[in-house]
């Protein structure tokens, strides 16, 4: 008996998706058990199913906005763009200083090729969230494509003083490395 129930056990817990499959079976109306499902399937790109078990929160309880991000991001990987701005429209409607709708629309116009449209809503996420790490290092990345090189230090300067330990510290390193080189070779000499 034991061992048949420690191996049903193991089958539910085998993996992330399998284990929040349960979860939602014993507990169909839980927003917060469709939620862990969404994200463990976001987590295992499994985009379609996590886009349906993130709109099932969002169905079950409309302030979870957190959900239309994922639906977006979703959509995103499965190249619906229209869908996705939809999406993260609709968390602005309910939130209009939603950091992660703001950064993801910013970055929807980045991936368009509208670099001038995406530092404006990078901007904009920083008026509303000065401190989002997320947006300063898409700014300085774009303001690099830009050409417009101060600000581009300032946004890369910003990001590792707000996330030192983050994801992108060496990446933004490398940047501002080549930038004050770049500098300093075209700097006037003085004699």
């Amino acid at each position: 008996l034991f061992g048949a129930l420690t191996e049903r056990r193991n089958l539910e817990w085998r993996d992330e998706p399998t284990l929040w499959a349960g979860a939602v079976e014993v507990w169909p109306e839980s927003a917060d058990a469709w939620r862990g499902y969404g994200l463990a399937l976001k987590f295992a790109k499994r985009w379609e199913e996590s886009e349906a078990a993130n709109q099932r929160v969002f169905d079950l309880d409309p302030t979870r906005i957190e959900a239309l991000d994922d639906i977006g991001i979703a959509r995103v990987q499965r190249k619906d763009l229209i869908g996705a701005r939809e999406a993260w429209e609709a968390a602005l409607k309910i939130r209009p200083g939603h950091c992660a709708a703001l950064n993801n629309l910013a970055g929807l116009r980045a991936q368009e090729g509208d670099r001038v449209g995406a530092a404006s809503g990078w901007e904009g996420t920083l008026r509303v969230c000065p401190d989002d790490a997320t947006a300063h290092m898409n700014l300085g990345f774009v303001y690099l494509a830009l050409r417009e090189q101060d600000r581009a230090i300032d946004h890369l300067e910003a990001y590792l003083r707000v996330d030192p330990g983050g994801p992108y510290v060496t990446r933004c390193e490398k940047a501002l490395a080549t930038r004050m080189r770049v500098a300093m070779c075209s700097a006037p000499s003085v004699s």
